[in-house]
């Protein structure tokens, strides 16, 4: 995380639920814990402009990955690994998603300039 801070200090990085909690929490890591379904749909119509589902090429379950269509849903931008997309047939790199590598580098040197997608 604290490759984040050091590439963007734009970006704030909203944790919500899952992952590895991490001390100490850089300041543009908010780190949101378990959040009732009510406020996850405010937050994800409102707040957020971007999702990053990354993947590792050794994924073994793929539940979260209806995630990403509850992000598209709500006409958020996805930042995901080809592992993230697999199953979505219809999904197309630069169309649908960005694509990224495993690095953290990766998901934060891009232009996310268009908050949300059209």
């Amino acid at each position: 995380m604290e490759e984040l801070e050091k590439i963007r200090d734009d970006v704030t990085l909203l944790i919500i639920d899952g992952g590895k909690f991490i001390h100490p929490i850089p300041k543009n890591v908010k780190y949101l814990g378990h959040v009732n379904e009510r406020l996850y749909h405010i937050l994800l119509s409102r707040i957020a402009d971007t999702a990053i589902a990354p993947y590792p090429k050794n994924a073994v379950c793929g539940g979260a990955r209806d995630k990403i269509l509850e992000y598209w849903s709500h006409k958020i931008i996805v930042v995901s690994t080809w592992e993230g997309m697999r199953g979505i047939q219809e999904s197309k790199a630069e169309a649908h998603f960005v694509l990224s590598n495993y690095a953290v580098e990766e998901f934060f040197s891009g232009n996310f300039e268009n908050s949300r997608a059209s």
